[in-house]
């Protein structure tokens, strides 16, 4: 009741840590690729996100769809190299990125730059 009732606060945030990933995973050139399933970049995750985050993508600034646990969307996350696609929750340190470009609409090239951002 509006003016009798204690109302009781909780702090949502507390115990919660962020860091921000290596610089590795920041403004990575891309590779040339000419067919889906074509590694995106050479450089893999350098760190494991924090347990219920995910990764975002950003290439050129664009943010392609990326596949939860499917190899059916612009890209997609696989530590077999490129063989199956891994779930948003299951990234990990050295996964890397695969790309579709038939999917995107286009190919990647070397002028291309990519951004994981993630909470490791």
């Amino acid at each position: 009741t509006l003016g009798t009732t204690n109302l009781v606060f909780d702090d949502f945030l507390a115990g919660t840590t962020s860091a921000t990933p290596s610089n590795n995973n920041k403004y990575m050139l891309a590779s040339v690729t000419a067919v889906d399933g074509d590694l995106a970049c050479s450089t893999a995750m350098v760190s494991t996100p924090n347990n219920g985050s995910f990764v975002k993508v950003s290439i050129n600034g664009d943010t392609p769809e990326l596949g939860n646990g499917v190899k059916t969307k612009d890209c997609y996350f696989s530590g077999d190299s490129g063989a199956t696609a891994r779930a948003f929750n299951a990234v990990i340190a050295t996964d890397r990125l695969y790309w579709n470009g038939s999917i995107a609409g286009y190919q990647l090239a070397v002028t291309d730059k990519i951004i994981f951002d993630y909470n490791a």
